[in-house]
C-alpha cells in the first residue's frame, strides 16, 4: 500500500484532518 493510500486508511478510521492533509499533500506530489 502506497504512503498516501495509508493516511487515506487513517483519516477514514480516525477522522483526523491532520492524516487528510499529509493525504492531500502526498497525492499532489505524486499527481
Amino acid at each position: 500500500m502506497e504512503t498516501a493510500e495509508f493516511y487515506w486508511k487513517l483519516f477514514e478510521a480516525t477522522g483526523s484532518i491532520a492524516a487528510y492533509l499529509v493525504y492531500r499533500h502526498l497525492k499532489g506530489l505524486s499527481a
